[in-house]
């Protein structure tokens, strides 16, 4: 079964540049019980608690994103970025940041969820550093060699 996992270059981008800039990310395919895969979202969840802190008061600015599974037909997911706009304990909602391939949904579309569909998530840090990005970090190795420096250039280290 593929895991596919929707990669968000975010190349350039800043806290300030509109959701849609990332419509056109490609899509990297994963194994479901690829180890590497499987232990960046564990660790993203392991750290939730540090995302959740960061975005405390602050989800209405749309600079917090999450990548949430959504289940494709035929079985495996597809994991999205979503803008994070609200989050009632493990329910959330947020907008699609990226144009779905093998799940019904437009990007901009919004959506409900719960905690545990989420695979990593992300912000922009004071340190105009991306952090977060466990599943990102995955997939460096699947980039062109400029792009993965470029990537590698604007992530922050993991907490």
């Amino acid at each position: 079964m593929i895991r596919a996992i929707t990669f968000a270059l975010a190349l350039g981008l800043s806290a300030s540049v509109t959701q849609p800039v990332l419509a056109g990310d490609p899509i990297i395919g994963f194994e479901e019980t690829d180890p590497q895969m499987s232990a960046a979202i564990k660790n993203a969840h392991r750290t939730l608690p540090h995302f959740y802190r960061q975005a405390q008061g602050k989800l209405s600015s749309g600079e917090f994103t999450v990548k949430v599974a959504f289940p494709v037909e035929g079985g495996g997911n597809e994991h999205i970025w979503v803008s994070l706009l609200a989050r009632s304990g493990k329910n959330m909602e947020g907008r699609l940041l990226n144009n779905p391939v093998n799940v019904p949904y437009k990007i901009d579309q919004k959506v409900e969820f719960t905690e545990s569909s989420l695979s990593d998530w992300s912000y922009w840090g004071s340190d105009g550093k991306l952090h977060g990005n466990y599943t990102t970090r995955v997939m460096l190795p699947h980039l062109s060699a400029a792009d993965a420096a470029q990537m590698r250039a604007i992530l922050a280290p993991l907490p």
